[in-house]
């Protein structure tokens, strides 16, 4: 299965009950949106909300960091809620073409989850979304070998 995937794949899917697809949006504060707020407005049909910060670790546990992974139970826990389990095709995307799609991709990869596609949305080609999931999923590393071992 490719990585990334087009329009029809996905319309041709959309009531397989092996395949959720959830909407991933994040946005910076400068954007001055709501991830919240968008998903409910404009989504993918029968898409669920992956909710990045929802899931992420404690403040605690991420030592007051923002946006950490969250435990395994807690992904477990989330994953549960949203009707997924190892077996399911999950579709990834979120409102600004590629942005924090590959963030939850990592997520799902880092839990050993590896049915997931991406599906850019608006003019984003398969290369673009490919280079930017490799550079963050590199950055995203070298960010937890710093915190953990410098």
């Amino acid at each position: 299965m490719e990585p990334v995937v087009t329009v029809d794949w996905l319309s041709e899917r959309l009531n397989d009950l092996s395949v959720r697809v959830l909407d991933a949006c994040w946005y910076m504060p400068v954007h001055q949106r709501n991830n919240h707020a968008d998903h409910r407005a404009v989504r993918i049909p029968g898409a669920r909300f992956f909710d990045i910060d929802g899931i992420a670790a404690d403040p605690v546990t991420a030592r007051g960091l923002p946006h950490m992974l969250p435990s395994e139970q807690g992904f477990a826990a989330a994953m549960d809620a949203l009707g997924i389990t190892n077996d399911t095709t999950v579709v990834l995307y979120d409102h600004l073409g590629i942005f924090s799609a590959p963030r939850a991709w990592w997520t799902f990869k880092v839990f050993g989850h590896d049915k997931w596609v991406i599906r850019p949305l608006g003019s984003s080609s398969v290369f673009v979304c490919l280079c930017v999931c490799v550079f963050v999923y590199m950055f995203i590393c070298l960010y937890v070998y710093m915190f953990l071992f410098l």
